[in-house]
Formats: structure tokens, C-alpha cells, sequence
């Protein structure tokens, strides 16, 4: 099995090492085909996938759309694919969907194509084109492997997949191990004892920081006891720094600037908030919830398909600083006892459908049946 991404930050990075530490290597024998330019430290995670037996090929893909490094990610790949005869391709997120299904193209291999949230959902110029290229290669997806119900429905509704090449297999968490990298939690702070909200992921368009930011200058003018952390990392680090301090709310909105950041951020939090404009299916959330916090998110699908189901109170319209605002007042104000029982829920609905072992068997599962139509 060759499985190929560009997206080595983040939950991408993540969903490939949840594969490859749980996948059964007497059944299958993995082969990794990524890049490394966006994340240096991914170097670590190749050095460790090579000391369990994984075979790891570099390739020159990169993020934003480049005529000369695509071109030749591709011709690489390509020459990959027929040089290795895999029995599966498993690509990860937009970059690797698009040159691996182009790759691909005349080969005898069956294609698995994970977006882990469709790139045609940006704004501007670069959604347009991904939404062309979501449809010029949507043929040359044998199966689409979608993180979230909700991603799902969005591919069948644009006419991206057959509902019989669609499959659902949700990310998963292992609630004990989260909640040993967690350590003692600490009790969740009383009304007005500087209850604190996290901003749960990097500083980038995707996950709308400075929206964030707004609400939290709004929230504090009603509220000013409530804290805010968010983790120094993401290309809006700047502009949210700039924002903070052209307001003076610097005593009430921290970033922690740590290697793992959003880990050290969720230390103390007691309500997680994600105002992302799109998302596949983030593991901030499920650590989150497995961690028996509340998160508030912006009412996209995925959101609305598991927050929603907790408590419609954890959802804000998307884009909406001043209905977030109204939300983290909201939370600030609630009774501890209210917070620790939407996190036990929380915590159950992880348990219950985010079960690693059913996720691994099921992926098993997707992996046998694809390779025999080959």
C-alpha cells in the first residue's frame, strides 16, 4: 500500500500516523510517499516510520499551486507507482488528491482519496480551481474516504462521487491515552474565576483566528473576567499579536509559544472554542471532548453533526463574531456542574463512535476490499 501525502502538519499528519501505528504490518506493507517543506519536524516521524520497517520516498510536492514543482511531484510519483506495483494508493488532503489521481491516470491501481476537508471550500481563486480539479479527477477516485458524515454528504451533493464509491470512517481517539497525555486534569473554574477558552488550532484563514479574536474583545467588554489562550503558531500569528495589542487586552488573551502549543493550551482550558469556516473532521475537537470539555463551534456540518447533537448551545453562526461573542458570555456564566456534564456527554459520544479499534478494523476493511478489485 502506498499512501501519499503533502499535508505533514496538523490532522493530517496525525491521521497517517493513527494508520501506521495501528495497522496490522503481518496484512499489509505500508509505503509512504510525502514532503517534507511544510513541517521540518515530520522529519522525526520519517525517521521513526523507517526504524519500524516503513519505506519513506521524499517527493517535491508543495503547498501552493507551483507549474514546476507539481510537474515534477508528479512525474516522480508517477514513476513511483509503476516502479513499486502497489495494490492500493491512499492519498491524504487536497495537494496529494490532486497529483496523486493525475499519477495515476493509466495505471491498474485502485485510488482512495481522503480530503480531510475538500479544498474547494476555500474563498477566492484557489477554491475555483480546486473545485475544477475536484471534478476533472473525480473519476479516477475508485473510493472516496471521507473523515465526517458531513463531508460525505457535501461530496454527493456536488456530484464529486457515486454514493457507491462513498465511504464514512470517522476519526478516531483513544480516550485513555488522551487523557494520559493530559495529566491530572484541573477542576473546571467557577463564573467569573477567569474561566478560560482555548482557541483550538493553528493561526491560519481556515480556522478563522481573528474572528476569534474579535469575539473574545467583545465577550470581555460584558465579562471581564474571562481568559482567552491560543497557540503561537500559524502564518495569522502576527496580525493576532497586532490585534491584541492594538486593543490593550493583553492581560486577557495569551499565546503560549511552546513546540506543542496546542497541547500546552489545552492544559487549562475550560471551554474549547473553533470558529473555522470549514473543517474534515479535527482531532482538536475529539481531544477536546475525549478530555470532557465543552467545545463551541461554528455551525458547519461536522459541527452540527456532533456539537449540535450535545448541546445546540455549542454552536454560533459561521462567521458571526458577535453571536460568538453572545456564546462565550454564555459559557462564562454557566454553573461548573453544567460544563462537567456536557463534557461527561462529550466524553461518552468519543467513547461510544470514536473508537480506535472499530476505526482500524473498519480501514482494514476498506483497504481488503479495494486492493481485490484489482
Amino acid at each position: 500500500m502506498l499512501f501519499v501525502l503533502e499535508a505533514t502538519a496538523g490532522g493530517t499528519r496525525r491521521h497517517l500516523f493513527e494508520i501506521l501505528s495501528r495497522l496490522p504490518m503481518e496484512t499489509f506493507e505500508p509505503i509512504v510517499a510525502c514532503a517534507i517543506g511544510r513541517d521540518r519536524s515530520f522529519a522525526e516521524d520519517i525517521r521513526e516510520f523507517r526504524c519500524k520497517g516503513i519505506p519513506v520516498h521524499v517527493l517535491p510536492m508543495v503547498r501552493p499551486p507551483s507549474p514546476y514543482h507539481d510537474m515534477m511531484a508528479c512525474w516522480s510519483l508517477r514513476r513511483l507507482v509503476r516502479r513499486l506495483d502497489c495494490n492500493v494508493i491512499h492519498l491524504h488532503s487536497a495537494k496529494a488528491g490532486l497529483l496523486g489521481r493525475i499519477a495515476a491516470l493509466g495505471c491498474d491501481v485502485p485510488v482512495i482519496y481522503s480530503p480531510h476537508a475538500f479544498p474547494f471550500l476555500q474563498r477566492g481563486p484557489i477554491g475555483w480551481f480546486a473545485d475544477v480539479a475536484e471534478r476533472v479527477l473525480a473519476p479516477r477516485t475508485d473510493i472516496l474516504l471521507a473523515v465526517a458524515d458531513a463531508e460525505g454528504r457535501l461530496a454527493i451533493e456536488k456530484r464529486l462521487i457515486d454514493s457507491t464509491k462513498l465511504r464514512v470512517l470517522p476519526n478516531a481517539v483513544d480516550v485513555a491515552s488522551e487523557l494520559e497525555r493530559a495529566g491530572r486534569l484541573e477542576p473546571i473554574r467557577a463564573p467569573n474565576d477567569n474561566r478560560c477558552f482555548v482557541f483550538l488550532g493553528e493561526l491560519r484563514q481556515q480556522k478563522a483566528p481573528m474572528l476569534f479574536l474579535e469575539a473574545a474583545s467583545l465577550a470581555l467588554k460584558r465579562q471581564p473576567s474571562m481568559r482567552f489562550v491560543l497557540p503561537a503558531r500559524g502564518p495569522l500569528l502576527r496580525k493576532a499579536r497586532e490585534f491584541v495589542n492594538d486593543r490593550f487586552i493583553q492581560e486577557r488573551i495569551s499565546f503560549v509559544d511552546a513546540a506543542e502549543s496546542l497541547k500546552e493550551c489545552q492544559r487549562g482550558m475550560d471551554v474549547g472554542v473553533l470558529s473555522s469556516d470549514y473543517e474534515g473532521l479535527p482531532y482538536a475537537m475529539l481531544d477536546a471532548l475525549a478530555r470532557q470539555r465543552p467545545v463551541l463551534g461554528s455551525d458547519i456540518g461536522v459541527f452540527r453533526d456532533t456539537l449540535g447533537h450535545l448541546d445546540e448551545r455549542l454552536l454560533f453562526r459561521r462567521g458571526d463574531a458577535t453571536d460568538l461573542a453572545d456564546k462565550l458570555e454564555l459559557w462564562s456564566k454557566l454553573p461548573t456542574s453544567e460544563l462537567a456534564q456536557v463534557g461527561a456527554t462529550g466524553r461518552s459520544l468519543v467513547e461510544q463512535h470514536h473508537s480506535p479499534k472499530q476505526w482500524i478494523d473498519q480501514l482494514c476493511r476498506i483497504y481488503r476490499g479495494a486492493a481485490g478489485r484489482t
